[in-house]
């Protein structure tokens, strides 16, 4: 079984060399289940070989059946559709199987491309053995929980497959076939599934609003796994919310400072304002966890209400004060292009951003992913056409380079691509471009990291400094265009 983690080199554009590259978890939590019961497999990942073409040549020799699995997000939606035309064509009795968040959002559109023999809806750990001894034995996987297909030309849809209930049934991800040389190794999810019904977000696609949890001793010998063998000191706890379970933050915190991992790790979580108190930062504080990151989106409560974030600025205001009085980094999303919002509503985020001093900004622009209530409420004036999903990247204002032509996934009413484009670089330039601000990231490496690793080593950093010149230079030619199209359209307009 080779197992696909298709990506595409536009997502992250120049600063692709100065972002981690976080080990594609999809793909390893299956291979953890096949590992477990020695089960052969192989993996190819788009992040680190763009071209996956040899390797697909290369580990198909070691198969006499071949079957593929490719897991994708929707902006790499076309990757896949790449990748599967190639193995259709090279090796036509292979097996095709796709899966991912994207293929479960839209099931039907996915098996019409018929390049895909099977599909799979759900998370797929507890079905993964299955499908590969039934396809290994020659039968079929028709009435296996979470495969969709075709069969005479019509497309059947199984019931998805039932949430994982116990996480510490999944083994541990195989980090040693994984090269920590290419892979930043430090993130660690302790739970899945979210409560909350934000427009904008699909990840309780799969788990229908249901939290899970790792159990404390699982969480802990993880811990020590990445600290202790890969000796990785800056820990993301990448959970959706990760102080849903007050009691449970409390028992884990003591326990790492027991193993005293809190003298010499630092570690970052994420969190809705509205979980934050005073109690539970100090002792995070005092655990080492150094930064937060809190998913504003927005600094108009109209826009939070009508994207159902189900909670208040005095709520979020109140969370950053804490987490600063705490000298806990604050580390804040906001979201750009929600329909019915104005550009006093966007201005309303970069006032609030310096206002509560918060540390890490990012100024996005909002994605209708499928299987959102923003994609089935709007997808009537999606800016986009529907076979062509490369669009589908909330950063498209900082990473296109320069003389590409940004084209938003989704834009309010009475504001153009042109200016959402030069709000969004105006904000980043009028946040990031004051002397505290560049300070910092200049000086403070640990407040850097969270923009950019530089590399680990001298030989690292002096390879990287021609990009990141590279990057720089993109940036300022960016800004300076937006500068004359916003001189432009003003005298325009006037």
């Amino acid at each position: 079984m080779i197992f696909i983690n298709c990506a595409t080199k536009k997502s992250l554009g120049l600063f692709k060399r100065f972002f981690p590259i976080s080990i594609p978890f999809s793909i390893a939590y299956l291979m953890a289940m096949l590992k477990q019961n020695n089960l052969q497999f192989h993996y190819i990942d788009q992040q680190v070989n763009e071209n996956v073409y040899p390797l697909i040549d290369k580990f198909s020799n070691f198969y006499e059946k071949r079957i593929f699995c490719l897991s994708f997000l929707t902006e790499s939606f076309n990757s896949a559709i790449r990748i599967s035309k190639y193995i259709r064509l090279n090796y036509p009795n292979s097996i095709i199987i796709w899966g991912g968040i994207h293929v479960t959002a839209m099931p039907e559109d996915c098996l019409n491309y018929d390049l895909a023999n099977y599909i799979f809806l759900g998370e797929g750990e507890s079905a993964i053995n299955e499908i590969y001894y039934r396809l290994h034995s020659n039968q079929n996987l028709y009435d296996i929980k979470g495969i969709g297909f075709k069969h005479k030309n019509k497309i059947i849809l199984n019931d998805r497959a039932p949430i994982i209930e116990n996480l510490d049934e999944i083994p541990v991800i195989p980090y040693e076939i994984f090269n920590p040389k290419i892979y930043n190794f430090g993130y660690l999810t302790t739970s899945r599934g979210c409560p909350y019904s934000c427009s904008f977000c699909n990840n309780n696609l799969t788990g229908n609003k249901k939290v899970r949890f790792k159990s404390i001793s699982r969480v802990i010998s993880e811990l020590e796994i990445l600290i202790e063998k890969y000796k990785q000191y800056d820990i993301t706890f990448y959970d959706d919310n990760f102080l849903i379970n007050k009691t449970r933050v409390f028992e884990m915190c003591e326990i790492i400072q027991q193993h005293n991992w809190h003298k010499k790790c630092n570690f970052m979580f994420q969190s809705r304002a509205k979980d934050i108190d005073k109690d539970t930062v100090q002792l995070l504080s005092k655990t080492g966890f150094k930064t937060a990151f809190i998913g504003i989106e927005s600094a108009s409560q109209e826009i939070l209400e009508s994207i159902g974030k189900n909670e208040n600025l005095e709520q979020i205001s109140k969370a950053i004060r804490i987490l600063k009085n705490e000298n806990v980094q604050v580390m804040a999303n906001f979201i750009f292009g929600f329909p019915f919002e104005n550009k006093e509503d966007r201005s309303k985020c970069l006032e609030y951003s310096i206002t509560n001093d918060i540390d890490v900004v990012k100024f996005n622009n909002v994605v209708p992913y499928p299987g959102t209530k923003l994609y089935s409420q709007f997808i009537n004036i999606l800016n986009f056409n529907s076979i062509n999903f490369d669009n589908f990247n909330s950063q498209l204002a900082i990473i296109k380079p320069f003389y590409k032509k940004i084209k938003f996934p989704l834009l309010p009413q009475n504001t153009t691509n042109n200016e959402l484009e030069i709000e969004i670089l105006y904000y980043y330039f009028k946040f990031y471009f004051r002397f505290t601000r560049i300070k910092k990231i200049l000086f403070e490496k640990k407040w850097g990291n969270i923009l950019f690793q530089y590399g680990d080593n001298i030989k690292t950093i002096l390879k990287n400094i021609p990009f990141f010149i590279l990057l720089v230079f993109n940036l300022f030619i960016k800004l300076i265009i937006a500068i004359f199209k916003y001189i432009f359209m003003f005298l325009f307009k006037r």
